[in-house]
């Protein structure tokens, strides 16, 4: 009954904020669009543990053991690649399944969450630490630490990198510089979580990629209009949300537009905190369709780096 009522209350919210977006772009509707400005997607996926419908972790992997099988079949659908965001403890338990996805083509990057760090367990607590509120010492051993942990089970060292829950600063990119990482993907454009203790984007408008020293930082994609943020990922954005979230960067920008698609693994089981994961993965599988019938590449974030040295010249 509570899983029941919750994802009819996503629902709800996904729709009202969708009817508001299809207003503010009725005003492109009638414009055209280049179509020979190309289109590069990359998918993005925080790759943890399961959590309830509270965002507390409840010490399974079910969405490693089946949901990964589940999306990787969309993605091979639309001979799509993704990046997985991988936390030290999924790579620990799962190298395997994550030597195959990289030996297919996908990407495995490196996802920390403090508590990882400071709890003797993580199950069945909710994470609440952002990884930019601690020393850069404790920074560096962490970030350390994971990027050992995932070189070791896999074989291969990840270059690039999310922040748990977002939690980035300046010294957490010196950090990653100094470990070798050259893509990182924390920056949540007009997203304030300072409230919260955590980082403020509400200044960081820009939603294209940029270089800060031999880092690219490569935001998640979040629309901003009215006062309501729209994000362009599956699990709390409705399939028409997302194809106006496309449309606006084509018709907006000149030159390549690219677009950062984020979620969680353990959104494609349920419960999670965000819907059910049939509708989540019905959504995920329109809008790569969607994507099939425009220019558009998907590319992993390491493909990006490379894209964007040629870009920058």
């Amino acid at each position: 009954m509570i899983m029941q009522f919750m994802t009819e209350l996503s629902g709800i919210k996904a729709l009202t904020k969708g009817f508001f977006l299809n207003l503010y772009f009725r005003k492109y509707k009638k414009k055209s669009i280049d179509q020979q400005n190309p289109i590069y997607l990359i998918i993005t996926i925080d790759t943890e543990q399961d959590v309830d419908q509270q965002y507390q972790n409840i010490g399974t992997y079910r969405n490693i053991e089946s949901g990964i099988e589940t999306i990787s079949s969309v993605f091979d659908k639309y001979t799509c690649k993704a990046t997985w965001m991988v936390t030290p403890d999924v790579a620990k338990q799962y190298s395997e399944i994550l030597k195959k996805m990289h030996d297919k083509g996908d990407e495995i990057g490196c996802h920390i969450h403090p508590e990882f760090f400071t709890r003797s367990s993580i199950a069945h607590l909710r994470h609440t630490e952002y990884l930019c509120n601690f020393s850069k010492d404790e920074q560096r051993r962490m970030i350390k630490k994971s990027t050992e942990i995932i070189e070791r089970a896999c074989g291969f060292r990840p270059v690039s990198f999310r922040s748990g829950r977002f939690g980035l600063n300046n010294e957490t990119l010196s950090v990653l510089q100094e470990n070798g990482y050259l893509i990182d993907s924390s920056v949540c454009p007009n997203m304030n979580w300072s409230k919260d203790g955590g980082p403020d984007w509400s200044h960081y408008p820009n939603t294209i990629p940029y270089f800060v020293g031999n880092i690219l930082e490569v935001p998640i994609t979040i629309f901003h209009v009215w006062g309501m943020n729209y994000w362009f990922r599956p699990s709390v954005s409705t399939t028409s949300t997302m194809k106006n979230i496309i449309d606006y960067f084509r018709f907006k920008l000149k030159g390549p537009v690219i677009l950062n698609m984020m979620f969680h693994s353990m959104e494609s089981i349920t419960p999670n905190p965000y819907i059910s994961s049939n509708e989540m993965i019905t959504r995920l599988d329109d809008i790569l369709s969607y994507l099939t019938t425009i220019n558009v590449k998907c590319i992993t974030l390491s493909e990006l780096y490379d894209l964007m040295e040629k870009i920058e010249g």
